[in-house]
Order: C-alpha cells, then sequence, then structure tokens
C-alpha cells in the first residue's frame, strides 16, 4: 500500500501516519452508501483510504451522475481542498466498508511544510492525476470501446486485483452501468466487449468484479491505440 502522503505497507499504515501527523490526524470508519464529501459542497477535509472502496463521481449538465473513478487503500481524496476550501468538483461515496484517516487542509499544509520531501511526492501525485485525465480524454477520442475496457480492467487489477495463480482477483464494486460510465462508453458497447474478452478465456464477470485468467493478453489489447500505454500506479 502506497501513497504520496505516507510510503507504507498494509495495517501499519494507520499507526505511522497517526506519528507522522500527531493530534492532527483522526481515524474514521464510513459504511457502504455514506457519502465522505458532495459536489459543490465546501470542504477542509483531507481523506486518507486505509481500507476499502471509495467511488469519485459528478453530475453533469442534464443531471445524471458520472463515475470518473474508483479510489482504494494508500489513495487520498479531497486533496484539492489543500489549494481552495472551495465547493467540491465531484463527489466521494463510500462503495463497502470504508476506514479512512482524515485531517484538514490547514493541518497538512503545516505537514507539508515540517516535511519538505512531503511536498514534492504531492506535486508528483498532481502531475500524475493531470497525465491520467489527458490520457482520458485521448481514449475517449481515439480509443475504442474493447481498448477502453480492457484498460479499465488493467488498471484495475494492477491497483486492486488480488493474484490467486493462476487468477487475478478484481473488485471494484461498481454496477456494469457504473463501470461503462467508467470506461467512456455506453453500457451495451461495454457488454459486447466483456462479452468477447469471456469468449477468448481472458476473463469471467463476477458481481461487482472480474476474474482474470489472462492479464497480459488484456494488457496487449488495452494498448491497442497506444503503444505508449503505463500502468496507472497508486500516488
Amino acid at each position: 500500500m502506497r501513497s504520496w502522503l505516507f510510503d507504507g505497507q498494509g495495517t501499519e499504515m494507520a499507526t505511522h501516519l497517526a506519528d507522522i501527523c500527531g493530534t492532527a490526524f483522526h481515524l474514521a470508519d464510513f459504511p457502504s452508501g455514506h457519502r465522505l464529501f458532495g459536489q459543490g459542497e465546501p470542504g477542509d477535509r483531507v481523506y486518507v483510504i486505509i481500507s476499502g472502496l471509495v467511488k469519485m463521481s459528478c453530475t453533469v449538465a442534464h443531471g445524471s451522475e458520472v463515475v470518473r473513478d474508483v479510489k482504494g487503500p494508500g489513495d487520498v481524496v479531497g486533496e484539492l481542498s489543500i489549494f481552495d476550501p472551495g465547493p467540491r468538483g465531484e463527489s466521494a461515496t463510500c462503495q463497502t466498508l470504508v476506514r479512512t484517516g482524515w485531517l484538514t487542509g490547514s493541518s497538512l499544509r503545516r505537514l507539508a511544510h515540517r516535511h519538505p520531501d512531503l511536498t514534492q511526492r504531492w506535486l508528483q501525485a498532481l502531475s500524475r492525476q493531470v497525465q491520467e485525465r489527458e490520457s482520458e480524454i485521448a481514449d475517449v477520442v481515439a480509443a475504442d470501446v474493447a481498448t477502453r475496457v480492457a484498460r479499465q480492467i488493467v488498471g484495475l487489477a494492477d491497483r486492486f486485483g488480488q493474484h490467486v495463480d493462476p487468477t487475478v482477483h478484481v473488485y471494484h464494486s461498481l454496477t456494469r452501468h457504473e463501470f461503462a460510465q467508467l470506461a467512456g462508453a455506453r453500457r451495451e458497447a461495454v457488454s459486447q466487449a466483456l462479452a468477447k474478452f469471456v469468449e477468448r478465456g481472458w476473463l469471467v464477470t463476477t458481481p461487482g468484479g472480474f476474474d482474470v485468467y489472462d492479464l497480459d493478453a488484456l494488457r496487449r489489447r488495452a494498448q491497442g491505440a497506444f503503444p505508449d500505454v503505463r500502468r496507472r500506479c497508486p500516488a
């Protein structure tokens, strides 16, 4: 489990974060369905996910909710409030039981002042987020649906996959409709792409996830439009 805020492993994360942040760091558990914050709400809290999954979404012009990302252990949520405590640009909803550690933006700014290396990792993480958004835009413009679906599966497997040879179990917690939003395509088209992957023996679908049998084949398919596809790594 790696994070730009903390470079650590497993269950040690909460203890080490508390040691680094002191009394400014607060542990909290939230049930599935709990909204950490909503789009448009003011916010000055930064959350570090210790366990569980959080769905990031936004509401578009016609009022529909669109899933943008899934965050998991080691990810930091709401960090832009460090710069601007104004209205949130997206919503964060717990998809499972979630344990987080949170601190205020002002506390994190003081922490960054005391630990200059933290500021460097923070800027690198923000840079990666910008690169990922640019890649997503390029995908929508140039990549076919199967390529986009393969990329999402590979990215989720790299981040959340549990390897039990020869299978990689991937649980993302999303409905098929939400996963289609994540891939930037219609549900019907995504279902067709998944059916082809199943037919080829690369994976099977499971409730809220996939059992992947040939991650290398999916990775090659994910490179269909752009040969320089990079693995998505936690900040």
